[in-house]
């Protein structure tokens, strides 16, 4: 199993079952491990559990609410129009974006319409293949125009879709586990699905024990289930601290977690980058791995890497 970029694959060794704790500031983990679980699981179709505190796609009912409101509503009542919901990270059209280089946002958007309006309405309401997108905020009326995909983004789209049903890759989406839990259900896809490799993206979900003791049991866990486990933890902005005081800040955490990798974007100066400090491995392998990030397509693509 690998995670689908060669200098990083070299130091860390996905062969091995071991904890991975990723720590940035920078908003970057989840785009991050999503291309991680999109290499393991859809490429190379080993089952994988990704566990997530976000919105996934599946809020159809939702947006059927959102859509009764607006046609109910006499102030727009003649206005077909849908409206822009607000709607946070989605994970699979995230992994979508990664697969198919479609922009995240026009895919989000073509979504929405999609969820909303009947194919009737959508050929009804285009322009110059365009529809209208409304969003309400304290009672004003603000229009958003959404480009829609052409036949062949449809395509990607289509086959993307396709291959992420017919994958062994399974989604949770939990707000506020306590750790039990979390084993519990660790426990269940291992047995169930024979689950190689777990993906939480946020540690601040598990709330009953301290992060040290979260850490110790998700480690125990690690080996008994035979899994490779990435954690993501998001730390505050540290643009002003060195890379050895974070190191140094994040020692208490060492003796629980067999790899420690610190992600960092590249800012202007490197645009577009994304840096991998590698600061903690049971092989005892040191180093720095850089990405090209593309953010708009959730994408990350290997550049070259740094030892010391």
């Amino acid at each position: 199993m690998k995670t689908g970029f060669k200098d990083l694959d070299n130091i860390i060794k996905l062969r091995s079952p071991q904890l991975i704790l990723c720590v940035s500031a920078d908003y970057v983990i989840e785009d991050f491990l999503l291309n991680i679980v999109k290499n393991i699981s859809i490429i190379q179709k080993k089952s994988v559990l990704y566990i997530d505190n976000n919105l996934i796609r599946d809020c159809t009912e939702n947006i059927k609410k959102e859509r009764e409101i607006i046609f109910e509503n006499k102030k727009y009542a003649m206005e077909i129009l849908p409206m822009l919901i607000e709607v946070s990270d989605n994970t699979l059209d995230d992994i979508v974006s990664s697969m198919t280089m479609l922009n995240r946002t026009k895919l989000l958007d073509n979504r929405i319409v999609e969820s909303i309006l009947t194919q009737e309405e959508i050929i009804k309401l285009s322009k110059d293949n365009k529809v209208d997108l409304i969003e309400i905020d304290d009672g004003k009326k603000f229009i958003k125009p959404v480009e829609l995909f052409n036949e062949e983004e449809k395509g990607k789209l289509k086959e993307a879709d396709f291959r992420i049903k017919s994958s062994p890759l399974f989604l949770e989406h939990k707000e506020g586990l306590v750790l039990e839990d979390l084993k519990e259900l660790c426990y269940k896809y291992k047995k169930e699905n024979d689950i190689k490799c777990i993906f939480v993206n946020n540690i601040d979900i598990i709330n009953d024990y301290n992060q040290q003791e979260i850490l110790k049991e998700l480690h125990d866990l690690s080996k008994i289930l035979d899994i490779n486990l990435f954690i993501g933890k998001s730390i505050l902005n540290v643009d002003e601290i060195s890379l050895e005081d974070i190191i140094k800040n994040l020692e208490v955490q060492v003796k629980y977690t067999d790899t420690i990798l610190y992600l960092k974007d590249g800012g202007e100066y490197d645009k577009d980058i994304l840096h991998i400090w590698i600061i903690k491995n049971i092989f005892n392998n040191l180093g720095k791995v850089s990405l090209l990030h593309l953010k708009d397509y959730n994408k990350c693509i290997s550049l070259k890497r740094k030892f010391y």
